[in-house]
């Protein structure tokens, strides 16, 4: 099981928002698709996305916790929907998509 947890401006905005996946490649896919569907203007792909450690969260409980990432621009798919979501061109991950963890309590 996945909890994902999107990034919003406060950790309890964030976890009203918190959603159980049965796989981490559903919660992909359904992040991906419903990002496309809000901001067509950035087209993204599973191959557009990186997972990065991220360590633990112990004022929710979160004993491992991972960042959702885009790939850098020179790897992205999308280029110039890349430019207009990001402001610019990155050589290094940027979040995408929020924190996800395998293991809470």
């Amino acid at each position: 099981m996945i909890l994902h947890r999107p990034h919003r401006g406060s950790l309890a905005e964030s976890m009203k928002e918190a959603r159980e996946f049965t796989s981490l490649k559903e919660c992909i896919e359904t992040l991906i698709k419903e990002h496309n569907e809000l901001c067509p203007v950035f087209n993204v792909t599973m191959e557009d996305i990186v997972i990065a450690p991220y360590g633990s969260d112990d004022r929710v409980g979160w004993d491992d916790m991972f960042m959702i990432c885009c790939v850098p621009y020179f790897e992205v798919r999308d280029k110039d929907g890349y430019i207009k979501f990001y402001g610019g061109q990155y050589n290094h991950n940027l979040q995408l998509f929020g924190m996800f963890t395998t293991c809470w309590s």
